[in-house]
């Protein structure tokens, strides 16, 4: 890569991080520039494919869904529409080669601790009632919906405690901005979502830690936390009482215009689509026909990434896609102790949020699990 390739590719995959949590327009734009200095870098470096197993599996399961083409029962427009919104899987890579690139790496996790405080200082200007944008609600997202936020804010909290933990010099500032993000968690977003991903990286950052011991302790511990947090957090009780009565209006045989009770209609039929084609799926781009086939009310998400690649691209999509996961958990070892920790917690925060939503297919989730696995995985180029 030449001079002036390399200056532009530095800045626009760290200004990515910066910008990932906050703008779509301008991650859009970045991710495009760094496409371009990929096609007019002459050396492909796709020999990153056969070091990186997590990049094979992206890109394995990035190419099942170009054969799902051949045999999907949806229009080549609605078949391409969601073929693109999987872009992430061929830009996993891409990051890795951009990544490559850099002698230093502390630049771009200077970027994503910029863009997460910049998130806080809006959400607490709302939570305030100070109007931004024109809302000022204690309970609006910053720049994303809720249950983007809530994802985000956890997931930077457990970076933050884990860097707390292993770099002394910066741990007060760590776990005050820490402390933030999971108040503005558990305290004022609506994201049922960020409160059980809470739990579950918890649980994985004190056995990290700690081990076996650590562990035990941490399900006492959890357990005594949400008893806390049931009777303090008005937000968090608000919505658990709601999902309740969500689930029990849908035992009742009412769903409709319930939140849970909507899901837990998608994954009955879902689960019913898929056992109709579970090897191969209807292809790329079918869920919302095929489902619509079968299910009283519409929808083209299910709000299950297992569900949604299943019915598309069957087990085999599944097996690419669990494999992928479990490359990157495994890649653990080969990194340093704090990238490899925050390996084992991007592959979990992935793999949990995806039972609950279609992470991979979410614009900034899945945008954010690409960049930040071409930052743990990338090697410097020889």
């Amino acid at each position: 890569m030449n001079y002036y390739l390399s200056k532009i590719n530095f800045f626009a995959i760290i200004l990515l991080g910066l910008v990932l949590p906050i703008s779509t327009a301008a991650t859009n734009g970045l991710t495009f520039l760094i496409f371009l200095i990929w096609l007019f870098n002459g050396n492909l470096r796709l020999v990153i494919l056969k070091q990186q197993p997590v990049a094979l599996w992206s890109m394995s399961l990035f190419f099942l869904m170009i054969i799902g083409f051949l045999y999907t029962s949806s229009s080549w427009k609605e078949s391409i529409n969601i073929f693109f919104k999987y872009q992430e899987l061929f830009l996993l890579p891409l990051f890795m080669i951009a990544f490559s690139q850099l002698k230093n790496k502390k630049y771009a996790w200077f970027a994503l601790l910029v863009s997460i405080v910049i998130t806080l200082i809006v959400s607490y200007f709302y939570f305030l009632g100070v109007p931004i944008s024109g809302k000022a609600t204690s309970n609006a997202p910053a720049f994303k919906n809720y249950i983007t936020q809530s994802i985000m804010m956890v997931f930077a909290a457990y970076i933050l405690i884990l860097f707390a933990f292993l770099n002394q010099k910066y741990r007060y500032p760590a776990l005050f901005l820490a402390i933030l993000a999971l108040f503005d968690t558990l305290f004022l977003s609506f994201g049922r979502t960020g409160y059980i991903l809470f739990f579950i990286l918890m649980l994985l950052l004190l056995w990290q830690l700690f081990k076996i011991r650590g562990l035990i302790s941490g399900v006492v511990l959890a357990i005594i936390v949400a008893i806390g947090l049931y009777h303090f957090s008005p937000t968090l009780q608000t919505r658990l009482i709601a999902g309740f009565n969500d689930i029990e209006k849908y035992e009742q045989g009412h769903p409709e215009n319930t939140s849970l009770g909507m899901r837990l209609e998608y994954y009955k039929y879902s689960w019913e689509l898929f056992q109709k084609s579970p090897l191969f799926g209807k292809g790329t781009g079918s869920f919302e026909k095929e489902y619509t086939k079968i299910a009283p009310r519409l929808t083209s998400n299910p709000h299950n990434e297992y569900l949604l690649i299943g019915t598309q691209w069957g087990l085999i999509g599944i097996i690419l896609f669990v494999g992928m996961l479990l490359s990157l958990w495994k890649m653990a070892k080969f990194l340093p102790l704090f990238e490899g920790y925050v390996a084992q917690g991007l592959a979990l925060t992935m793999a949990s949020i995806c039972l609950v939503n279609s992470a991979l297919l979410d614009f900034t989730e899945a945008h954010l699990f690409a960049w930040l696995v071409g930052l743990l995985c990338s090697q410097r180029s020889q």
